[in-house]
């Protein structure tokens, strides 16, 4: 077995069903085995055909003019330094627009283990999947089919892990797990820094994620072709929906109109399921043209196709450009710089992470990229390898990782001024195992950290962007704390916070909170908040916008900034906070807060009602409607139920997912104390 295979393929003598679950039962009672599974098979998604004559490249490439590619082509047209694995069906070298742009001896055919990844694939795989998707990446330039790609220089890595097989005496392409799963440790064993997946299917395989998340490079997917929203469990496309790595990015499909493709633009397949690009707010990235996209097949021919298949590519030559003006520039600094510098738009503001479609302007929000090395003897080398001078900041002990992430506990700070492409070294001592460094740019502290910090050559950088990095506490007094919360981020933000110290518990997840306060902080800006203290001793704040959530728990507080920063950001639900007001006639004064930065349109049940009614919004007889505007509150009245109903109701439905977001309250006192609870219910 050579080193890039990462797994072992067990091929059973007997192959039932049974015998398959047997096997796993025994391999995973093994403590020298993380896992065993069935050797799935994955279908190809679907993607949609239209033929049509040849146009010029100002009609039929609509696609990179969207994405404003010229602007990064003023700067960088690429570099046939980068390399781009296309893990696919295979890609025609011959074919006239991608002669000579593909590395012949480092494709490889993973599906039948030889290492002619090129030829072979145009005769077994008629579909030409690979060679759509290597065109839209790399395709020649000036060339007589009048087609350009978004990159003009580039190098192709063909990795095939598709099968063909006949089924019902058709073709069908379907993916070998144990293929991508080599492919990928290949990518990783020849510093191939970018993958492209144009695939992907609703079974989560270990196997998958685990050869995802040990490789370092950036990984572009797809989001999936099903017309779903994969944030919903029942939903959830792979391996898209590990977009929440710092290297891997989900791409969904968008139309000339910059509107998400639906089954009235792509139809259904011959199953009769609905086909059109997926959507999620935490599962889908950002989106990409993908409908009627120009692309080249196999024996010299080119035609329309659609589908997320051909939106990942977009981003995937949007990144090599990217990386052919900063080649040290690791991956989750490339993810945040697209996904940071999409072009917002309204009709996609509900359906992904970023609410809007890739620019490839390379206006770079995050351009600064350090190399980093260790030589074993508290030495430490910087290397600034942009050409901008750096503000340095590093503590010179090394930290635990999560003080050096959080920039918190350092007592060690001191500050270099690196000009460009310049290098320091540094003598770093301690016995914590991560290496601390940030730099400030305009009001933003980036942070970059080394763990473990090991004689390994670079050292893996991890890089952070702090949405919420300064938090000062200003005073301490018999009864209070006074805190200063710094906004360093680029948009407007909210900020949750208690008035009163809680449980480290409460804190971290932002439950049980019964007086919670809300402001807003601009962008760059700052607010004092004050918090009352009681028997506990932690802190919660949460600063959000539309799409996240980020949520902060803080303890160890002293005057000196000594803070233990502990973060909390995992899927997002937004639900309606509660605080009670009083009693007023015998009728308590609840208000109602919306954490949106839209309207809501709200239903709440003007009497108490039983708790397991109010939180499975069910058997409530007088329910009412009221609209809160964005980051506003409302104040209703809610009457005394009847034997020993004493839950407030209330909830609203989101879009477009349709998720009824229900928030329902008891423990009513005449002092304002609250207990909350929460949940949801899909309609």
């Amino acid at each position: 077995i050579e080193n890039y295979n990462q797994i072992y393929e067990l091929k059973l003598k007997e192959p039932s069903k049974e015998n398959v679950i047997n096997a796993i039962k025994i391999l995973t009672s093994r403590d020298d085995i993380e896992y065993a599974e069935p050797n799935y098979i994955i279908e190809k998604s679907d993607s949609v055909e239209t033929t049509s004559t040849q146009e010029t490249y100002s009609t039929n490439q609509w696609g990179l003019n969207r994405i404003n590619i010229q602007q990064a082509w003023a700067k960088t047209t690429g570099s046939s330094n980068v390399k781009v694995a296309v893990i696919d069906d295979g890609i025609d070298n011959t074919h006239p627009d991608l002669q000579g742009k593909v590395d012949v001896n480092l494709s490889r055919n993973f599906v039948d283990n030889t290492s002619d990844g090129i030829q072979e694939n145009i005769i077994s795989c008629q579909g030409s999947h690979g060679t759509n998707v290597a065109g839209i990446i790399g395709a020649k330039w000036n060339n007589t089919s009048d087609i350009k790609s978004v990159c003009k220089d580039i190098t192709l890595v063909s990795l095939r892990v598709w099968k063909t097989i006949i089924k019902n005496g058709q073709p069908e392409d379907q993916l070998i797990m144990p293929a991508f799963v080599s492919a990928m440790s290949y990518c990783a064993s020849f510093n191939i820094p970018i993958v492209n997946f144009s695939a992907g299917g609703s079974t989560k395989i270990n196997a998958q994620y685990t050869a995802i998340n040990n490789y370092t490079g950036l990984f572009v997917c797809t989001a999936g072709n099903d017309d779903k929203n994969t944030d919903m469990t029942s939903n959830r496309h792979y391996p898209s929906y590990y977009c929440y790595l710092d290297n891997v990015i989900s791409v969904g499909a968008s139309k000339e109109n910059d509107r998400r493709p639906t089954p009235k633009d792509w139809g259904y397949d011959s199953k009769g399921n609905a086909k059109g690009s997926n959507y999620g707010i935490t599962t889908v990235d950002l989106f990409a043209p993908g409908n009627h996209i120009w692309v080249i097949t196999v024996k010299n021919n080119s035609h329309y196709k659609s589908g997320t298949s051909f939106a990942a590519p977009f981003v995937t030559g949007y990144a090599a450009l990217i990386l052919s003006l900063y080649p040290s520039m690791i991956a989750g600094t490339i993810k945040a710089n697209i996904l940071s510098g999409v072009n917002k738009v309204s009709s996609l503001s509900t359906y992904c992470k970023t609410g809007g479609i890739i620019q490839a302007d390379m206006n770079l929000k995050h351009p600064m990229v350090f190399e980093a090395y260790y030589n074993g003897s508290h030495n430490m080398m910087i290397n600034n390898v942009t050409n901008q001078s750096i503000n340095l900041y590093y503590n010179s002990s090394l930290v635990l990782e999560n003080d050096a992430k959080n920039w918190t506990n350092l007592h060690n700070v001191n500050s270099k001024t690196l000009a460009p492409n310049q290098y320091t070294i540094l003598n770093i001592s301690g016995t914590g195992d991560t290496f601390a460094m940030s730099y400030i740019e305009g009001k933003n502290r980036y942070i970059s950290y080394l763990t473990p910090v090991s004689l390994t050559y670079k050292s893996h950088i991890k890089y952070l962007v702090k949405p919420l990095s300064t938090i000062t506490v200003l005073n301490e007094f018999s009864g209070y704390y006074s805190l200063r919360i710094i906004n360093q981020t680029s948009e407007e933000k909210r900020l949750d916070y208690n008035k009163y110290t809680c449980s480290h518990s409460d804190a971290y997840n932002f439950t049980n909170l019964n007086n919670i306060y809300f402001t807003n902080i601009s962008a760059g800006d700052y607010k004092d908040i004050t918090i009352n203290k009681s028997s506990d001793s932690s802190i919660a704040l949460s600063l959000s916008d539309e799409l996240t959530r980020n949520i902060y728990c803080l303890s160890n507080i002293s005057l000196n900034s000594n803070i233990l920063i502990e973060t909390n950001t995992s899927e997002v639900y937004y639900y309606l906070s509660l605080y009670n007001i009083g009693k007023v006639n015998n009728e308590w004064h609840i208000q109602v807060s919306n954490p949106l930065n839209r309207k809501v349109d709200v239903k709440y049940n003007t009497y108490l009602v039983s708790t397991n009614d109010a939180k499975n919004w069910q058997n409530l007889n007088n329910i009412n409607t009221a609209t809160i505007q964005p980051y506003g509150y409302i104040i209703v009245s809610i009457k005394p139920g009847f034997w020993f109903k004493n839950t407030v109701a209330i909830s609203y439905i989101t879009s477009p997912d349709e998720r009824r977001m229900i928030t329902y309250a008891d423990g009513l006192t005449t002092g304002g104390g609250i207990n909350s609870y929460r949940t949801y219910i899909t309609l």
